[in-house]
């Protein structure tokens, strides 16, 4: 059965998450697998992240690797005919690391890998890079709801 939904790389963000500007931070889905997705964010005034000296809090890093959860989800959910983001909650983050600062401007990268769903709830190893360079990491707890009336 054909698909009538466009499922081409890369797909706009906007299309595949429930976030909308200015709390939408990633821009767009470049490449999913079975397990994994890689998302692109370019940090930008618009987002509301920066203090006046244009740094970003790295807490902001967590909110990037949940919306890039978000985005291969609504990507899987487009494979499977639906046409608008489903919900999803983040509920925990273990291992959050930073290693580099973000600043106004940047391009980032950032590599979501599940590694466990169990019951509605989703364990997630996250990255985020720029230029190649690990900035921040963490390991997500997401719970996506599946009850009647709900999509998972």
């Amino acid at each position: 059965m054909d698909n009538p939904v466009n499922l081409e790389l890369p797909m706009p963000a906007l299309m595949l998450v429930p976030h909308r500007p200015p709390l939408l931070l990633v821009d767009r889905l470049l490449e999913i697998t079975e397990e994994s997705g890689v998302v692109e964010a370019k940090m930008t005034e618009a987002s509301l992240l920066a203090d006046e000296s244009e740094r970003v809090d790295p807490l902001a890093a967590v909110e990037l690797m949940a919306q890039s959860c978000a985005a291969v989800k609504g990507y899987r959910d487009r494979q499977n005919g639906l046409l608008t983001p489903g919900k999803g909650f983040l509920v925990g983050v273990r291992k959050f690391q930073v290693t580099g600062a973000l600043s106004m401007g940047d391009l980032l990268k950032i590599t979501v890998r599940t590694v466990a769903n169990i019951a509605g709830f989703s364990v997630t190893d996250a990255e985020v890079t720029r230029s190649g360079s690990t900035i921040a990491s963490a390991t997500l707890k997401l719970w996506v709801p599946t009850e009647e009336g709900e999509r998972g």
